[in-house]
């Protein structure tokens, strides 16, 4: 093994530094009498750098040191400095990414700066990135560009540079602008000024600036001479930087280079792309061009014109564009002629995507990676194109989630799997499969060598009903299993051969007791490399045996987890020390001893991530003390715990102010009354890094409110508020609209429970207009009075960007409703619009139906309360049918006449992606019943039908029952009260058993007669992927009772049951008494006691 290491070091190069490697005293003999010229050496982050130092001294031939996320202190700086005075020809690379500098009395960070940079003379790569630095901290770095000339690749990204310090890197110091590569990536820069910098590094070939707020529109006043971005400037990433299309064209006007890559994800390109098309020999060269979620639905024109002038593209990335058939058919053609991709991403668009890749797939020869995720592929459409994507011989990996490929699509891809020898990953998670067909489709993996990545959570497997092994290739290194719900020994056998396995998720696992914790423990034995486990909400007794041998695990993820045992959490912890992500959401451990758990979480002082949202905690004490302990944290998740010690609130709270890294803090689940309020706002100033604060139940005066507010003021990189459970006074909300402007980088903002005036909301609301990043609004707890509603609509106006807005109960005339719908629809970028507690009159309904279709990417509309006529309705409901790419419509609260329904059902098969429809209370015929049902049979995408508050006639159960089976991917089917006889029962229930994806069924309002019983009893059994049953009143004999009983028995995926409704005999709880123990996936059950007999 030794001359094995020193080999791969000589042949490389390299040498990474690990705990086993500085451990092995023979090795490390080795290596200080060997002559291997060493470049590289890589410190791992469990190990701390003075020991290695003090163990092994840095190779004099050295030119690059990495040294990724560890925690240094001065003592290691200290002999970082001493190492490197012995390096002969001076260090060019230089990596501290995700590294901590921890603070103490001489500084770790200044000793950084003033005695490793500063004698870096040579140094030609510095990457900090994410080391948690503060503004001081910052300025300080700067001062060091001076005495590093020769730096050509600077990475800075998350480190909350602002534009003016961004601006002192690029501007201030003369070596800037040898700078060939330069990373600002995710810090909160802001405005345009940053531009003028940028122009001004004439060497610049590399620039990413994602994740910012930087405005091209409009432009600075730039230098004659340095008035564009540099001729060198090939690779550009833009994305998230909130652009508009009047930004795209101005930064278009900027470039004058043949760019090779170019990313503006997650910004709204829309009609701007016109502009991207006038780059014309700029963009000839093209490698990689980037478009994810970029509104370009509306231009697909340019689209195609676009893709017509890159014929020498790699990379394509159209993801979350809401591109239909009409729009595959026009980018047929240019996509066709990319003969060059690599890589493809058409992922989360919805319709019409096989008919292309029939025709273009067998075009594309080099293609290596192709994602496909979200795009209603079903096992119809993978069979058709299976033939053109056999041609792929070069693929690499292929994504084809959250598609129902079904068993028939399954089986058709796993014949074509041999013809990718070079695949490394597959992800079929979600895809509507059952254990024969992962059978299958396992064996259709023997062939491949190099399969690596392989994802099949979301399917359910039951490994007893396999006719044959498992296969899993041997060459796996991320392995993500769910819904297993036999015991794991047959599949940990098969684990066994994994040796390189890095990753495994093997959430909702049935252990059994003893022997599956056994075999598990056996198992992760032989997983030396495995850095990330997760056993989410398995029940067990004890995992100390199961994770003793991961001593080098990063993250585990135990959501849900039930222990019998509180000491097997303790036990399980010790042996977790280098653990940097830890998820235990509603953790459920028998007697818990508060106390000496956090005793073992304290100890694991590298964590970055702790989430023990909804766990019930007694002992504030001993939580706030192990908080003080986790220097390095970034995200904290509360448990449930009271902080009612009025004594002790600021010594608790204080304990938060040595988490100075922390970057969100969530105390939702925490319930704080007013002295841990204060404490709370002495603290907050202190996290000068948060950028998500959730707040919980708080109990706070006036005084209190204020400094609170006051607090919060000084998170200047706040990006997400949430004070949903908060109830805010006059006094708290005239002290949070004086904070909001302060806020600047807010994107989310979700405010309580208000009760204040209307001048005071008026200067609130006043204050969110100057929010203008932010993209979420939740106002559903507010009550807003008819002036507060015209303050709205004035301030709606400026918050251009905004994607979902929540109205809550709102007392306005129509006069108001048409002045605050008029601001809504000069909201284009809207997605998610919530008007679910907002009464609606007339007037304003018309006002609505005017405006709904200028928000032309609106995907999800719950409205409510309307009190509107026949009239009205057809106008609203027309309007409704002009948003083609609506995914999600609930009329639950909304009152339909006969009229409206006739509308409505016109305007149904328009709605083509629809995916949710809720509909509310309806009065209509028989006739109108079946126009309406017979519409819903267009809706091919529909997953969830709610029809609960629907009163159906016989008529209308005939015409569903006929419909139903055409709605092939419903998962979700809320039927109301329905007046029918035995006849139709049995048609109705017939329906249901054809719809094979049907995961809730809630017949609660629903009265069955027995003859209904029966035909239920003989469909339940088809419906095998059924997780929530709910039955209402029942009139059935003894017999009946036990044949749908014994029924309920062969649904093994159930995992709620209601029969509160249904009176159930001594016969029939006899029956559900022998059934109940082959539910083993059972989580609540419901039994009325008046109705059992």
């Amino acid at each position: 093994m030794i001359d094995e290491f020193l080999e791969n070091v000589e042949s490389t190069k390299k040498l990474e530094l690990s705990l086993g490697v500085l451990g092995n005293d023979a090795l490390l003999k080795k290596l200080k009498e060997s002559t291997i010229n060493i470049h590289t050496v890589e410190i791992q982050s469990t190990c701390k750098v003075h020991h290695v130092l003090r163990k092994y001294s840095l190779p004099s031939c050295l030119e690059v040191v990495r040294i990724n996320e560890n925690d240094l202190d001065f003592e290691d700086i200290s002999a970082l400095v001493r190492s490197l005075s012995s390096v002969n020809y001076g260090l060019h690379e230089l990596d501290l990414s995700r590294s901590k500098f921890r603070e103490s009395s001489t500084g770790s960070f200044f000793a950084f700066i003033w005695r490793v940079l500063i004698n870096c003379k040579d140094l030609r790569i510095l990457i900090l990135t994410n080391n948690g630095l503060t503004e001081h901290e910052i300025t300080c770095l700067i001062t060091t560009f001076d005495s590093m000339k020769n730096i050509k690749i600077l990475n800075v990204s998350k480190n909350n540079l602002t534009e003016t310090q961004a601006n002192d890197i690029l501007q201030k110091h003369g070596q800037a602008k040898s700078i060939v590569s330069l990373d600002l990536s995710q810090n909160a820069i802001q405005g345009n000024r940053i531009i003028i910098g940028i122009c001004q590094l004439q060497s610049l070939e590399e620039l990413n600036i994602s994740r910012n707020y930087i405005r091209f529109f409009p432009l600075p006043n730039l230098e004659e001479k340095c008035n564009k971005f540099s001729e060198n400037t090939k690779i550009i990433s833009l994305a998230s930087n909130h652009m508009t299309p009047d930004d795209i064209c101005k930064f278009c006007s900027l470039i004058r280079s043949d760019l090779l890559k170019l990313d503006l994800d997650f910004n709204h390109v829309g009609n701007s792309i016109w502009s991207l098309c006038s780059l014309g020999l700029s963009i000839k060269h093209l490698k990689v061009l980037s478009l994810a979620n970029t509104d370009i639905c509306g231009d697909v024109v340019g689209l195609a014109n676009l893709l017509s002038s890159v014929g020498e593209l790699e990379e394509l990335n159209l993801s979350s564009n809401n591109l239909m058939a009409n729009d595959f058919r026009v980018l047929q053609s240019p996509l066709s002629d990319l003969i060059q991709l690599k890589k493809l991403n058409l992922s989360s668009n919805p319709e019409g995507i096989s008919a292309l890749l029939q025709w273009i797939l067998p075009l594309l020869k080099y293609l290596e990676e192709l994602r496909l995720s979200n795009t209603h592929l079903n096992s119809d459409d993978l069979s058709n194109i299976c033939y053109s994507l056999a041609s792929l011989s070069s693929l690499k990996y292929l994504d084809l989630s959250m598609n129902a490929i079904g068993s028939d699509g399954l089986r058709a891809l796993a014949n074509i799997l041999k013809e990718f020898p070079l695949l490394e990953g597959l992800d079929i998670s979600r895809a509507c499969i059952k254990e024969d067909d992962i059978s299958i489709l396992c064996k259709g993996l023997v062939p491949l060598e190099k399969v690596r990545y392989l994802n099949m959570s979301g399917n359910r497997i039951d490994l007893d009903v396999l006719d044959d092994d498992l296969f899993l290739p041997p060459t796996l290194e991320e392995l993500i299993f769910s819904d297993i719900i036999t015991h794991g020994e047959k599949l940990f056998a098969k684990m066994k051969q994994l040796k390189n396995l890095r990753k495994l998720h093997l959430n909702q696992l049935r252990l059994r007791a003893y022997s599956d914790v056994e075999v598990l423990a056996a198992v992760l034995l032989s997983f030396p490399k495995l850095r990330e486990l997760s056993l989410a909400d398995i029940t067990v007794s004890d995992l100390k045996c199961a994770v003793r041998s991961l001593g080098d695990i990063k993250k585990i993820d135990l959501t849900g987890i039930k222990l019998l045992d509180e000491r097997a959490l303790v036990d399980m912890l010790s042996c977790l020390l280098y653990l940097e992500e830890l998820v235990l959401t509603d953790m459920n451990v028998a007697n818990m001893d508060c106390e000496r758990f956090f005793s073992a979480v304290k100890l694991l002082t590298h964590l970055r991530k702790l989430n023990l949202g909804g766990v019930k905690i007694r002992d504030e004490k001993a939580w706030f003390d192990m908080l003080s302990s986790l220097l390095i944290l970034e995200e904290i998740v509360f448990p449930n715990v009271g902080l009612m010690n009025t004594d002790c609130m600021t010594a608790y709270f204080s304990s938060l102010e040595s988490l100075r890294y922390l970057k969100n803090l969530d105390l939702q689940c925490t319930k704080i009354r007013k002295p841990g309020v204060e404490a709370l706002a002495l603290v907050l100033p202190s996290l000068q890094l948060l950028e998500k604060l959730v707040l919980g139940g708080i109990n706070f005066d006036d005084g209190c409110q204020k400094q609170l507010f006051a607090a919060l003021g000084k998170l200047k990189y706040l990006k997400e508020l949430d004070l949903c459970y908060t109830r805010i006074t006059q006094t708290g909300a005239e002290a949070l609209a004086l904070v909001l402007p302060s806020l600047q980088l807010l994107e989310k903002l979700d405010l309580g429970k208000n009760d204040f005036v209307d001048g005071c909301k008026n200067t609130l609301f006043s204050a969110l207009g100057k929010l203008k990043y932010l993209k979420e609004l939740n106002l559903s707890c507010t009550r807003i009075t008819q002036t507060a509603a015209e303050a709205l609509a004035d301030v709606l106006q400026s918050l251009l960007l905004l994607e979902k807005l929540v109205l809550g109960r709102i007392n306005f005339d129509g006069g108001c409703q048409k002045q605050l719908f008029a601001a809504l629809g000069k909201l284009k970028y809207l997605k998610k619009l919530d008007l679910c507690y907002t009464r609606i009159t007339q007037t304003g309904a018309e006002a609505l139906a005017d405006v709904l279709p200028s928000l032309q990417l609106l995907e999800k509309l719950v409205l409510g309360g309307i009190n509107f006529d026949d009239g009205c309705q057809k106008q609203l409901f027309a309007a409704l049918g002009k948003l083609k790419y609506l995914k999600e419509l609930d009329l639950c609260y909304t009152r339909v006449t006969q009229t409206g329904v006739e509308a409505l059902a016109d305007v149904l098969p328009s709605l083509q992606l629809l995916e949710k429809l809720d509909l509310g209370k309806i009065d209509f015929d028989d006739g109108c019943q079946k126009q309406l049902f017979s519409a819903l049979r267009k809706l091919k995408y529909l997953k969830e039908l709610d029809l609960c508050y629907t009163r159906i006639t016989q008529t209308g159960a005939e015409a569903l029952a006929d419909v139903l089976p055409s709605l092939q991917l419903l998962e979700k089917l809320d039927l109301g009260k329905i007046d029918f006889d035995d006849g139709c029962q049995k048609q109705l229930f017939s329906a249901l058993g054809k719809l094979k994806y049907l995961k809730e069924l809630h017949l609660c309002y629903t009265r069955i007669t027995q003859t209904g019983a029966e035909a239920l009893a003989d469909v339940l059994t088809s419906l095998q992927l059924l997780e929530k049953l709910e039955l209402g009143e029942i009139n059935f004999g003894d017999g009946c009772q036990k044949q749908l009983l014994a029924a309920l028995g062969k649904l093994k995926y159930l995992k709620g049951l209601s029969l509160c409704w249904t009176a159930i005999t001594q016969t029939g709880a006899e029956a559900l008494a022998e059934v109940l123990p082959s539910l083993q996936l059972l989580e609540k059950l419901k039994l009325h006691p008046f109705k059992m007999k």
